[in-house]
């Protein structure tokens, strides 16, 4: 009886053993897979928080990329600086970039006469002041500055009736 005791025990922890090895060959097989579980869950609210930060910086580039337009006043003094300064190619890259909004304003477009004017291009000018003076009509600074660009051309004032 004590003999069959034993091998019951025997038997008993043969499977209990069994089963330890396995557990162990387990372990160490998904032991890495496990660390990596266990690092995802340790770091997870940091990667969200990550996540939040990038998410909110690449916003704030964007925005920051965007040209913000220039009121008239603003765009208008800008170009009369750059022309007193004598930079009338720094006037008209502000127009271009800035004025597609008063494409028709009579000041925008004298002030771009006048870069061109300055640039020693008398032909664009005196082309920008006859469109401007086809749409303002009654604007004298307009037809003035027309008739100067005519002669700095050299082509004939006799069309203008003033």
């Amino acid at each position: 009886m004590i003999r069959t005791k034993k091998l019951h025990a025997l038997t008993d922890r043969a499977p209990q053993a069994l089963l330890n090895k396995n557990r162990l060959f387990l372990l160490i097989r998904l032991a890495p897979f496990i660390r990596t579980k266990a690092l995802l869950i340790m770091f997870k609210p940091f990667a969200q928080i990550f996540t939040a930060l990038s998410c909110f910086s690449f916003l704030l580039l964007l925005s920051a990329c965007s040209t913000q337009t220039l009121s008239k006043e603003d765009l208008i003094e800008r170009s009369e600086n750059f022309l007193k300064n004598k930079e009338p190619q720094s006037a008209l890259d502000l127009i271009n970039a800035h004025g597609s909004a008063y494409l028709d304003d009579p000041e925008l477009l004298f002030i771009t006469a006048q870069s061109h004017q300055q640039l020693n291009d008398p032909f664009t000018a005196s082309a920008i002041l006859l469109s401007a003076i086809e749409t303002y009509p009654e604007n004298t600074k307009l037809l003035e500055a027309y008739f100067f660009s005519l002669k700095a051309a050299e082509m004939s004032t006799d069309s203008l009736l003033i």
